[in-house]
């Protein structure tokens, strides 16, 4: 990821740093991953960057971040390779339809959820 990109994120994001911080993570992630074999080879290091980045993106969502901002980021980036976007972005989509919790515990343990759910389906894809 440029650093521009990240100043972009970083600006928008309003300083939230859970929210960048998971994004570092994917990024960190992403780039030390075995490109060749990504997914088709059962690599657990794209679930644990599918799942970070579908919490991110609920998180966002949930205090009113625009779905743009992580569009942009999926569309931009050079760690993510193309054949797998769209399947960030179907993450994103399932984010983005998600409820808005009026309480936090709520909110919280949906996160939760849908990030164990994520990774666990994206264990599957590659088993």
């Amino acid at each position: 990821m440029t650093i521009s990109m990240l100043s972009k994120i970083k600006g928008i994001l309003d300083m939230n740093k859970l929210l960048l911080g998971i994004l570092i993570l994917i990024t960190s992630g992403l780039s030390h991953a075995n490109q060749s074999g990504y997914i088709l080879s059962g690599d657990k290091q794209l679930c644990d960057a599918a799942s970070y980045f579908a919490a991110v993106a609920f998180e966002g969502h949930h205090h009113g971040e625009d779905k743009k901002t992580f569009l942009d980021y999926i569309n931009e980036s050079q760690e993510i390779p193309n054949i797998k976007k769209t399947y960030f972005k179907t993450l994103l989509n399932e984010a983005y339809n998600k409820p808005i919790y009026s309480s936090e515990k709520e909110m919280k343990s949906t996160l939760a959820k849908f990030h164990d759910d994520t990774y666990k389906d994206c264990m599957k894809r590659v088993s």
